[in-house]
């Protein structure tokens, strides 16, 4: 008998790399932005929003949430959201 293992890959759908890097988008509640991760990082303590220029703790659910996932090219920088 024979198992079947499956896995999931992305491929970038414009220049078809396969070097992804997949990231959380943030939802920031007091100005409702919402972007990838690296568009708000700071330092690896606090976080500041790229459009009210407030830093924050990402880990406080009353400022934050997580709205989704966003697949990053290495190769191209396509952005795809998930």
């Amino acid at each position: 008998m024979s198992e079947t293992y499956l896995s999931k890959q992305f491929i970038c759908s414009r220049c078809n790399s396969k070097k992804i890097r997949v990231e959380w988008v943030v939802h920031h509640k007091p100005c409702a932005y919402v972007g990838p991760i690296y568009d708000f990082k700071d330092n690896e303590i606090s976080y500041t929003c790229p459009k009210c220029l407030r830093t924050f703790d990402i880990n406080d659910e009353d400022i934050c949430d997580i709205a989704g996932k966003v697949n990053l090219c290495e190769d191209c920088g396509n952005e795809e959201i998930v």
